[in-house]
Order: structure tokens, then C-alpha cells, then sequence
């Protein structure tokens, strides 16, 4: 991480400097060739009376006449052949067309006129230097920019890097297996949205963990009783004198196919839905034809228990919920109710201040009040439930009726009913 922050850094610091220089050669080029055309346009009336004069000095006198002008100018004048060397390409033209330039030379600035011939060439100078910055101070200026520059930068970046410090110390931390590392947010007070995503990720990724492995343990327990009676069953097959023997034993094999079939489908019910976020298709749904529709198959599973479902269909309640979702909730409620209950089974529902309640009751033996928080939670089962002989699933029924209708934003509640058993209430936004 520290390698990371220096390296932008002085990546920074580079683009920095580089910029600087640009405009520093820019702003010269440009100054440059401003005060060029200044000192022509200021010395060029001059120059061209030099021009004059000298055009009229016979050869024998020239050189009385350069002293003389470079007396009553106050520079140094010299005649130049066109062809010397000390002009360029663009000066040698501007010169034929008898313009007066700046040039240089190694002693500095330098005008220059062309004579009546063309091939020679009057320079004045070298002239005094433009009042400016000297290199010195221009390196000086040069480091207090960059200086802050850095500092500033420094002073900006160092909450960036104590952020991704955080986020480097508590990924290692996940990686080693401590899978409970979270980022503080009052260690990024300038980074909690960063920290907040980065712990929901983890959050998300711990949940997923945690579910793989709850849902190995439960395979490999849970499985083993119905694998055991197929098995079992099939190894009895061979052994069946009569058809009737054969047909009992083949039946204990469907049945114990069907309790697999179930196990696994609760099993993949659950994973997707702690797996997965999927948008709810929220729809109206008339309670009272959903739960007639579950009477039909629960009836027939249960044909000692009495339905009591006529508050419901007097009331035609609606509830807007996702599909699926409400018919996994009433058919899970629902199933529990009839495998515990004794005679009886109610369902009622109320329409309640912003929201709608389902309540599913029984007459069985209720609920513990020390149990009923764990009964929600995935893979837990009361010790009536685990008996060997009456299996019931691997705990997952009201884990998943929790999960779905909190994903509604709605609430499960857990109590004890008129009837004597346990009352299971569901609340729906309206």
C-alpha cells in the first residue's frame, strides 16, 4: 500500500512539473516573439537611416562612418555578409525583402538591416538584456511551487491512504479466515461509505459461507435416514415372497424418494434464497383462493384435521405480495400446523394499521417461549422433531417464512394460541 501511494505520488508530482514547463515555454515563446517585434518596430526608423547613410558613405569611409553611428547610438555596429552564417533561413529572406530583424548571436540580442546590395547586412548590438527573472529565481520559484504542490497533495492523499490501509489490514484479515474483520468507520470518518459497502460485502460473503457450510452438515446428516430406508427397502425386494410383500416394500421405497425429493428442494429453496437478491414481483393475491387452493392438498395429506377457514372467506382480504413468496409462507405455516396439530387447524387475517395479519393456530402442544426465537433460524429443530421416527425436515421451513416475508418488510411473530397450541403471525405491508 505505501508502494501504491508513492507512486501516485510522484506520478502527481510529475504531471505537476510537466505542466509548469509548458507554460513556462509557452509564456517565453510567446514574450519572446513580442518583444521582437517591439525592438524592430522601435530601432527600425533608426536602422533605416543607418541604411541611408551608409548607402551614400564611399567604401574608403565606411569604417569611420560605423564608428561614428555606433558613437551616436550607443552600440556596437558592424557590417555582416548575408552569407556569414549568422542568419538563419527565414531571417535571410525576411532581409532580401529589406525588413529589419532581431537575431542572436552568442553575445545576444542583435537587429540587423539589410544595405542597397543585399549581400550586406548592418547589425547593431548586442542589446541590453529585458528586465526579468534570472534563472536563479526562476529555480527558486520553481521549487516553492512544486514544494506546496507536495505538501498539499501530501496533506489530500494521506486520508485516501489511512483508508486503503483499513481496507488492505482487514482483507488480510478475511483472507487469514477471520471472517468476523470489519472495517471501523470511525477509523475513515472520510471513507464510511467505503467502509459500509466494504462490511456488507464481507457481511454478504460471511452469510454465504456460513449457509455452504450449514448446508453440508445437513446434507450429510440429514440425508443418510431416507438413503438408509431406500436401501434397506431395495434389499428386501429380492426377498419378498408374495406381490403384495413386494408392492409394500416398493411403496417404502417412494415414500422414502419423496422425503429425499422434499430435503432436497427445501435444501435449494433456502440456498437461493440467502444466495440471491432477485426483485419481488409484488401482485395482488385473494387470500381466500390461495388458501383454498392449499386446502385441496392439505386435506388430502391430513384427513383427521379439522380446517377452520371461514373468517377468511368472509373477510376477502388481498394481500399484494410476491407470488410464490406467499404461497411458500402459507404452504410452510400451514404443513407445520397439520403435522402438529391435534384436531384442529384455523386461519384467520386482518387488515391492521398499514399492514395485513395472517395468523395460522393449531391445537397441539405450542411452542416453548425459550424456543421460539431459534425455531427461526436455519437448520434447527425442536427434540420432538428430531426423533428418528418422525422426521420433519431438516429446519428449514419457518427459516424460509422468515426469509421471505422480511424481504416483503414484513414481520413474523410467534405466540400462543386460543386453541391451545401455537399461533404463527405474518404481517404484510397493505
Amino acid at each position: 500500500m505505501t508502494r501504491l501511494f508513492i507512486r501516485f505520488y510522484l506520478g502527481v508530482l510529475f504531471i505537476l512539473i510537466t505542466a509548469w514547463f509548458v507554460q513556462l515555454t509557452v509564456v517565453r515563446q510567446r514574450s519572446d516573439e513580442r518583444n521582437e517585434g517591439v525592438v524592430e518596430r522601435a530601432l527600425g526608423g533608426g536602422l533605416r537611416m543607418v541604411r541611408e547613410q551608409l548607402d551614400q558613405t564611399p567604401p574608403g569611409e565606411m569604417e569611420a562612418a560605423l564608428q561614428a553611428i555606433g558613437q551616436e547610438f550607443a552600440y556596437p555596429v558592424q557590417i555582416l555578409d548575408i552569407d556569414s552564417g549568422a542568419f538563419s533561413n527565414d531571417e535571410r529572406a525576411r532581409l532580401q525583402q529589406f525588413d529589419e530583424i532581431v537575431f542572436y548571436s552568442h553575445n545576444g540580442a542583435n537587429v540587423a538591416t539589410p544595405l542597397s546590395n543585399k549581400q550586406q547586412i548592418v547589425s547593431l548590438g548586442p542589446l541590453p538584456s529585458f528586465v526579468g527573472p534570472s534563472q536563479t529565481d526562476v529555480i527558486v520559484g520553481l521549487g516553492v511551487i512544486l514544494s506546496l504542490a507536495a505538501l498539499a497533495i501530501a496533506v489530500l492523499l494521506r486520508p485516501v491512504a489511512r483508508q486503503l490501509r483499513e481496507v488492505e489490514r482487514t482483507a488480510t484479515a478475511i483472507a487469514e479466515g477471520n471472517l468476523s474483520a470489519r472495517i471501523d468507520p470511525q477509523r475513515v470518518p472520510k471513507g464510511k461509505h467505503l467502509a459500509h459497502a466494504f462490511n456488507s460485502m464481507a457481511d454478504r460473503m460471511e452469510a454465504l459461507l456460513r449457509t455452504q457450510r450449514e448446508l453440508l452438515q445437513a446434507v450429510s446428516h440429514e440425508f443418510r435416514t431416507p438413503l438408509a430406508r431406500i436401501r434397506f427397502a431395495i434389499d428386501l425386494i429380492g426377498t419378498a415372497k408374495t406381490d403384495e410383500e413386494r408392492r409394500l416394500r416398493l411403496e417404502t421405497v417412494d415414500a422414502a424418494t419423496e422425503e429425499l425429493d422434499q430435503l432436497v428442494e427445501e435444501l435449494l429453496s433456502y440456498v437461493r434464497m440467502e444466495t440471491t437478491e432477485s426483485p419481488l414481483e409484488l401482485q395482488p393475491n385473494a387470500l381466500s383462493e390461495a388458501v383454498e387452493t392449499l386446502m385441496e392438498r392439505q386435506a388430502t395429506l391430513f384427513p383427521g384435521i379439522e380446517f377452520d377457514v371461514d373468517q377468511l372467506k368472509q373477510n376477502n382480504i388481498v394481500v399484494r405480495a410476491d407470488t410464490s413468496g406467499l404461497q411458500r409462507v402459507l404452504g410452510n405455516l400451514v404443513d407445520n400446523a397439520c403435522r402438529f396439530a391435534k384436531h384442529r387447524v384455523r386461519i384467520r387475517a386482518t387488515r391492521e394499521e398499514g399492514c395485513i395479519a395472517i395468523d395460522i393456530e393449531d391445537d397441539g402442544d405450542g411452542i416453548p417461549e425459550a424456543d421460539r426465537p431459534r425455531v427461526l433460524q436455519p437448520f434447527v429443530r425442536l427434540d420432538k422433531q428430531n426423533d428418528p421416527g418422525d422426521h420433519r425436515g431438516v429446519g428449514l421451513g419457518l427459516a424460509l417464512v422468515n426469509r421471505i416475508v422480511t424481504s416483503h418488510d414484513g414481520e413474523i411473530q410467534i405466540d400462543t394460541s386460543d386453541l391451545g397450541g401455537c399461533r404463527i403471525r405474518t404481517t404484510w405491508p397493505d
